[in-house]
C-alpha cells in the first residue's frame, strides 16, 4: 500500500493498452465511453481524450478524493499496432502540496535534530533540553502521519485503477462472444478453483516437471500494508524502544559499564528494525515471491530471478490451516504454525513455517489443497 502510493505519486505506475481499432476509431470509442465533466450523476470515467493526451479519472457522485489514482497517457503506434501508453498517478496539485508538506516537515526534523545533537554534546546532555526532544518527536509524528494519510487515501480509491482499466479495455477491444460456446468457455475457472495470476503462471511454468499440471499460481499481495497482528506488534515495538531508551539513559547517568551501553545500542537497532525497517524488508521479499499448486506438489518460489524454489509434495501436507484478514487476503499454513508466527505475522524469519502467505481468497486455496490431498 505505502510503496504503491508513493511510487504512483513520484514516478507513476506505467502500463499500456493494445487497441484492436485504428487510432482515430480508438480515440472516438474511448471518448464516447467517458464523460467530459466531473459534475455527473453517474459513476463513470471522466476526462479528456485525444490522440496526444488522455487524462481520465473515475468519478463517484457526491464523493471526492484528491489523492485518488488518475490515468494520464497518449495514443501511439508500436510495431504497426495502436497502443494507449500511460501511467496511473495523482493530481498535479496533490503532488505539489505533498512536496511542500514533506519538505517543510523534513526541514523541521533536521533542524531540531541538529540542535538536539549539539545539546547532547554539552554538559547537561539531552536531558537538559526536554523541549527539543518533544519537538523532534512532534516532527517525526507529523512525517509518519503524512505518509500514512496519503497512502490511506490512495488505497481507499485504489479500485479506481481497475474500473478505469476495464473501461479502457472495453473501449479498445473487440469482444465477439459466440452464444453457442459461451457456456463451455474454458477461460472461466470452476467455482472451487481459485483464480490464478497470469504473470505468476508464466514465471512458474519453467519450474514444472514432465506430466505435471499447473492448477493455480499467484503472487502475494504487493506493496506495504498492515496486518491484523500489527495491532499487537506495533505497540509492542514502541514499548520495547521506550524501554531501551530508558536503559541507555540509565547507563549514561549511573556510570554503568560500557557493556550495558553497547547492549542498549544493539537492542535499539533491533527495536528500530522490528518497528519500522521490517516493513520494507517484507515488501522486498514479497516482490520476488511466487506460489503455485500443481497436481503433485506445492511450489514456493523465493526469488523469481535467482530461481530459488522450494516444493512440498501434496501427500506430505500435514495439518493444513488458514487465517484471513478483513481485506480478503490471508495465509494458508502448510504445517502447524507456532503461536508467535500468528502474533508477529509479516516479520521475515528463516525459521518460519512453510506457508502460502498474503494471497487473495486463502479459503479457496485451502479447499483446493484439501481436495488434492483426498
Amino acid at each position: 500500500m505505502l510503496r504503491e502510493a508513493w511510487r504512483a505519486a513520484v514516478f507513476g505506475l506505467p502500463l499500456r493498452f493494445l487497441s484492436d481499432y485504428p487510432i482515430e476509431t480508438a480515440v472516438k470509442r474511448l471518448r464516447d465511453d467517458t464523460e467530459r465533466s466531473a459534475f455527473t450523476r453517474a459513476t463513470t470515467g471522466v476526462g479528456r481524450v485525444s490522440v496526444e493526451r488522455v487524462h481520465l479519472q473515475w468519478v463517484v457522485p457526491m464523493f471526492g478524493n484528491a489523492f485518488k489514482p488518475i490515468f494520464v497517457g497518449r495514443f501511439a503506434k508500436e510495431h504497426g499496432n495502436v497502443v494507449l501508453r500511460g501511467k496511473f498517478t495523482m493530481f498535479l496539485t496533490s503532488r505539489v502540496c505533498m512536496m511542500f508538506w514533506f519538505c517543510g516537515v523534513i526541514t523541521w526534523v533536521v533542524l531540531v535534530a541538529g540542535k538536539l545533537a549539539h545539546a547532547c554534546m554539552s554538559k547537561n546532555g539531552c536531558i537538559g533540553e526536554p523541549k527539543l526532544i518533544w519537538f523532534l518527536l512532534f516532527g517525526l509524528a507529523m512525517l509518519v502521519a503524512g505518509v500514512f494519510f496519503v497512502a490511506y487515501l490512495w488505497n481507499y480509491s485504489r479500485k479506481d485503477m481497475d474500473n478505469l482499466s476495464d473501461l479502457i479495455v472495453d473501449a479498445l477491444s473487440k469482444r465477439e462472444i459466440d452464444e453457442d460456446s459461451q457456456q463451455a468457455s474454458p477461460l472461466k475457472p470452476p467455482l472451487s478453483t481459485p483464480v490464478s495470476d497470469p504473470v505468476a503462471q508464466a514465471d512458474l511454468r519453467k519450474h514444472l516437471v514432465a506430466n505435471e499440471t499447473l492448477l493455480w499460481a499467484a503472487r502475494p499481495r504487493q506493496g506495504m500494508f498492515f496486518r491484523t497482528s500489527d495491532a499487537f506488534s506495533i505497540p509492542f515495538g514502541v514499548a520495547f524502544i521506550l524501554f531501551i531508551l530508558y536503559w541507555i539513559h540509565l547507563s549514561q547517568t549511573q556510570d554503568a559499564p560500557q557493556i550495558f551501553l553497547l547492549m542498549g545500542a544493539l537492542a535499539l537497532l533491533f527495536g528500530v528494525y522490528f518497528l519500522l525497517v521490517r516493513f520494507w524488508v517484507d515488501v522486498a521479499i514479497r516482490r520476488r515471491r511466487c506460489y503455485a499448486i500443481t497436481d503433485k506438489r506445492v511450489l514456493i518460489v523465493r526469488s523469481t530471478r535467482a530461481g530459488r524454489v522450494s516444493s512440498i509434495p501434496i501427500r506430505n501436507l500435514d495439518e493444513l490451516s488458514w487465517t484471513g484478514e478483513p481485506t480478503g487476503y490471508g495465509t494458508v499454513f502448510l504445517r502447524r504454525p507456532l503461536p508467535p508466527e500468528r502474533w508477529f505475522a509479516g516479520i521475515p524469519s528463516p525459521w518460519s513455517t512453510p506457508a502460502i502467505a498474503d494471497i487473495n481468497n486463502p479459503g479457496r486455496v485451502y479447499t483446493l489443497l484439501c481436495d488434492l490431498k483426498e
